[in-house]
């Protein structure tokens, strides 16, 4: 079996970035609110032309030095999910403003229903260990939509959750959701079932909204995943190194300011470089050099002994059945888990981030799983060489159907067995009416959304929900946050039609 580990950085390398990091932090420094210029200041921080703050390099290199593996809690698996072991989670991308009922209809808004049926989906894909919000529920009142999708997220799915959040109230009401889901706040401290995900503004600007956000989750055990955003060309260097380096001081700026006021606080290095037309301004998906990014922020982040999250299944394709927006995604996919990422995202992204569908979620989750064995390698020991098989076998003359090792492996999974692909004669495909991936993806989803919702009422972040919104002047907004069997079919599903 292989160690499969792609990396793109010579370790010289991963060393050149570290140290201009910590360079231009101290030298240049990056840019706060007034909150997070005197914590600086207070710690041996200076201030630097332009309004900026510098950050010494011990002070940087002590927030390092605090790093520790975590795990978090996964309900539905009964297991904890381990991070900072090479074991490859995958998550799904977020916050889509328009989601897509059927291919070659037109998008529309995504809504509150959208979000809970994609929890239940992303609870019952095997290969999905943690789940954000997919869309924005546009129904919802705006000051309220990160909230009730936190919400949301407790009350469908027990794996792991990604919350984002923008400021400290946000951040708060997360935290209480989670702590209501738990059982209360020891629970969480011991285990988390959340990540805050939280993003500096690029280029390095953490405003008064952000500290204000890590003052909120201190000392309550719950992970926060820095997630800069920079674009090379516009908010970062054209080269990808410099785009690195910029990321890089982001990711070690969040981590110092969190130490200093949580010096116990758990992170998470997020990595959401991108670039953009130049001829445009739009932002690009889908490229190669945007897994290459990826898989070098999983070496930054393994440096410091951070888990890393990178994007795996970004796309400039518009339709789940393009064969563009398969192989942007696959390549990204594979890059993700070739360098060993602790979280690949992406699941659902379609149209640079803006679109997705419920049937992109079973084939993005089909080729996480042919990423998946391709990275595992070759089993090989005395029992998969089968040397006695097949002395056996060609003494006796006969084939390999019916050993017992045949069976053994075929049920074990010694190969991939997809469930959307159609293994057809040419013939037999056209006699069926040509069917695709897109057909199997939509029986799929139709089948995950009949099936019994298996995580049960907890009442007490209903309860807490309710105080949340009421807190923000919302009292009497009070949606449907699980859905019956019946009500769980989507618009336009073959189940719902009868």
């Amino acid at each position: 079996m292989i160690a499969s580990v792609l990396n793109v950085l010579e370790p010289q390398d991963v060393d050149k970035i570290h140290a201009a990091s910590l360079e231009l932090l101290w030298e240049t420094g990056v840019r706060t609110g007034a909150r997070g210029r005197d914590i600086l200041l207070s710690h041996g921080g200076r201030d630097r032309p332009g309004g900026l703050t510098g950050l010494p390099p011990e002070l940087v290199e002590k927030a390092l030095a605090g790093n520790r593996p975590f795990s978090l809690r996964s309900a539905s698996r009964g297991e904890p999910l381990e991070l900072l072991a090479g074991r490859r989670h995958v998550h799904n991308f977020g916050s889509a403003p328009l989601i897509v009922d059927a291919p070659g209809v037109q998008p529309r808004p995504s809504t509150l229903e959208d979000l809970i049926r994609s929890f239940r989906v992303l609870e019952r894909l095997d290969v999905c260990d943690a789940v954000y919000p997919l869309v924005t529920p546009t129904d919802a009142p705006a000051s309220l939509a990160r909230v009730v999708s936190a919400a949301a997220a407790f009350l469908n799915s027990g794996k792991p959750a990604g919350i984002p959040v923008l400021d400290g109230r946000e951040t708060d009401a997360a935290i209480r959701l989670l702590e209501a889901a738990q059982g209360g706040p020891e629970s969480v401290r011991r285990e988390p079932g959340a990540m805050i995900v939280l993003s500096p503004i690029s280029p390095l600007t953490f405003n008064d909204d952000c500290v204000e956000a890590m003052q909120a989750s201190a000392g309550r055990g719950v992970p926060l995943l820095s997630l800069p955003c920079p674009i090379l060309g516009l908010t970062a260097p054209m080269s990808m190194a410099g785009g690195l380096t910029t990321q890089n001081m982001e990711t070690l700026a969040f981590l110092t300011l969190l130490r200093l006021i949580d010096a116990q606080a758990k992170v998470v290095y997020g990595a959401r470089l991108g670039f953009a037309n130049m001829r445009s301004g739009l932002h690009m998906d889908g490229r190669p050099e945007k897994g290459l990014l990826g898989a070098a922020a999983v070496q930054l982040a393994r440096k410091y002994g951070l888990p890393s999250d990178v994007y795996g299944m970004a796309t400039a394709g518009h339709d789940a059945n393009d064969v563009q927006t398969g192989y942007d995604k696959a390549f990204g996919a594979l890059q993700a888990m070739l360098a060993q990422a602790d979280f690949a995202s992406g699941l659902g992204c379609l149209s640079h981030a803006r679109v997705t569908s419920l049937e992109l979620l079973a084939i993005d989750a089909e080729m996480y799983r042919m990423t998946k064995k391709i990275t595992a390698g070759v089993q090989v020991d005395e029992e998969s060489l089968a040397k006695e098989v097949i002395g056996q076998v060609m003494a006796g003359g006969g084939d390999f159907l019916g050993c017992r090792h045949t069976l053994k492996y075929v049920r074990s999974g010694e190969i991939h067995q997809s469930s959307l692909d159609r293994q057809l004669t040419h013939e037999k495909w056209l006699e069926a009416g040509r069917p695709g991936v897109g057909d199997a993806a939509r029986a799929e989803v139709d089948r995950l959304l009949s099936l019994e919702d298996e995580i049960p009422d907890n009442q007490a972040v209903v309860e807490t929900w309710r105080e949340i919104a009421a807190e923000m002047g919302h009292k009497d907004y009070r949606p449907q946050l699980k859905l019956g069997p019946a009500a769980s079919l989507r618009p336009g599903s073959r189940d719902a039609a009868r």
